[in-house]
C-alpha cells in the first residue's frame, strides 16, 4: 500500500473462531490492517505471540488490534511458538508454506499429543516439504519454496480449523 495509505479496518464479531480468521489474512497483508474488537482468549492472545516470530507487529490500542503485515508468507525464520492455540498450529504453517525457507512449529504438550495430518497431507499434495512429528503433529517443520498454486482437498471432518 502507498505510505499514508489508512489501515484496512474490520469490525470482528465476539468470536474466537473470527479472530483468528482475520489474524491470518492481516497478517499476510502488505502494511497495516485494524481488527476493531477482537475476542480476548489465551487462544487469540497466543496466535498474536506466535506471529511475533515471523515479524508481524501486532500492537493493542483503543479495543482494537493494528497488524503489520508481512506482505506475503513467512520467511527466514527459525521457529514459532503456538503455546496451546490450535487454530495457530493449523494456520500458521500455510502462511510458511507460502513464503520461504524452513519454519519449525512447536507448542505445548497437549498440542505435540495431536495429530495435524489433514494439513500435512495437503502441502504435501501441493509440493511443500513437510516434517511432522511423532504424533503426526507438532513440533512440525515446514521447508518452502513458495506456493504454486493449485486445488487441493481436505479432509475438514476432524475439526472447523481445516
Amino acid at each position: 500500500m502507498p505510505p499514508g495509505t489508512p489501515p484496512l479496518t474490520a469490525r470482528i464479531p465476539g468470536s474466537k473462531s473470527i479472530t483468528h480468521r482475520a489474524l491470518l489474512p492481516a497478517a499476510a497483508a502488505h502494511g497495516l490492517s485494524r481488527l476493531r474488537a477482537p475476542l480476548v482468549s489465551d487462544d487469540t492472545v497466543a496466535f498474536r505471540q506466535a506471529l511475533r516470530a515471523p515479524g508481524v507487529t501486532v500492537r493493542t490500542e483503543d479495543g482494537g488490534w493494528t497488524v503489520t503485515g508481512l506482505g506475503g508468507g513467512l520467511r527466514g525464520i527459525t521457529g514459532v511458538w503456538c503455546a496451546d492455540a490450535g487454530t495457530a498450529a493449523r494456520f500458521l504453517p500455510v502462511l510458511a508454506a507460502a513464503g520461504r525457507g524452513d519454519v519449525l512449529f512447536n507448542g505445548s504438550a497437549r498440542l505435540r499429543a495431536g495429530t495435524l495430518r489433514p494439513l500435512v497431507d495437503a502441502l504435501r499434495r501441493l509440493g511443500v516439504e513437510t516434517v511432522p512429528g511423532p504424533a503426526g503433529g507438532l513440533p512440525l517443520l515446514v521447508r518452502a519454496d513458495g506456493l504454486p498454486g493449485g486445488e487441493v482437498e481436505l479432509d475438514s471432518s476432524t475439526g472447523s480449523p481445516y
